[in-house]
């Protein structure tokens, strides 16, 4: 072939490429309009279950939707699904660097846990976006406080918490009522239901808590967790001996009427966290208390 002909050859391989790169590109952006229109829909109806599938179908037109994540990740949340909420949160942070949203719940939700430093890691962030945000400030100093206290659940945040009223939420399940509850730190030695003597500081805050007035009407429930290291059924055992175990001291120690706490084990059934890696799965081994019925 001739040097005419190559370069015809090559100059309508030039021109399919940039149609096929254009073509491509034309459906990336007509699919992220439709993509806002699903989003759109979401953000407008009260129907959960409807809020989950618009989401999921806007960033199937348009995995880049940082908004459509971050939104995601909040129906997730809201319906106790943490660790989906997490990776669509952390999606969202990555595809929108300057969105503080993401992050801030993110901050949150470590913080519910008892993840500080992850939380104040997140905080943090967001004051180098917005420096000026005065939520972030306030949440980098309450976790702070709680770092210096190992983490320590107070008698009297024990009680304020727990004597909350109930929560009536619309969800992705439908009408939920939603009891207060608290997660503590309790250390028990490893594969056992023997609680570690550097627990008996936190339950004789909350032995303190369940025998003070605010707290005389209700009954609660003590839930045992665990990662998923190990096989489930086990795991569920041992978290069922572990609440157990919590239940004997509280009631040997601080005179609890025995009516007033029950036990359930749920293993490794409701992580709040990835059990992928260490961080993940220590958020997952927890003892939690939960309000159940007003006498």
């Amino acid at each position: 072939m001739n040097l005419s002909g190559k370069f015809n050859s090559y100059y309508l391989i030039i021109i399919v490429c940039a149609f096929v790169f254009t073509s491509v590109l034309s459906f990336q952006v007509d699919d992220c309009e439709k993509a806002k229109i699903y989003y759109e829909k979401a953000v407008q109806t009260y129907d959960w279950v409807k809020k989950e599938a618009y989401y999921k179908k806007a960033i199937e037109l348009c995995p880049t939707f940082a908004e459509a994540h971050n939104n995601l990740a909040d129906v997730y949340e809201k319906a106790e699904k943490y660790e989906e909420a997490i990776k669509e949160y952390q999606i969202a942070a990555e595809l929108k660097p300057s969105l503080i949203e993401p992050r801030i719940s993110l901050g949150d939700i470590f913080f519910k846990f008892r993840d500080y430093k992850s939380a104040i890691k997140k905080y943090e962030i967001v004051l180098q976006l917005k420096p000026e945000c005065e939520d972030a400030q306030s949440k980098i100093k309450i976790a702070r406080e709680k770092l210096e206290s190992r983490g320590l659940v107070k008698s009297d945040e024990f009680i304020d918490t727990l004597s909350k009223p109930y929560m009536i939420t619309m969800g992705p399940e439908g009408i939920t009522r939603s009891e207060p509850r608290i997660a503590v730190t309790i250390y028990f030695a490893s594969d056992s239901a023997e609680i570690l003597p550097e627990s008996y500081p936190q339950l004789k805050e909350v032995g303190e808590a369940l025998n003070s007035p605010q707290l005389a009407p209700y009954r609660f429930i003590i839930e045992g967790h665990t990662d998923s290291t190990g096989e489930a059924e086990n795991n569920l055992e041992l978290s069922k001996k572990r609440a157990q175990s919590v239940k004997d001291y509280l009631l040997s120690n601080y005179s609890i009427d025995p009516g007033k706490l029950e036990i359930i084990g749920y293993g490794q059934e409701k992580p709040v966290a990835s059990n992928e890696t260490p961080q993940g799965r220590a958020l997952n081994r927890r003892v939690e208390f939960v309000r159940i019925v007003e006498k």
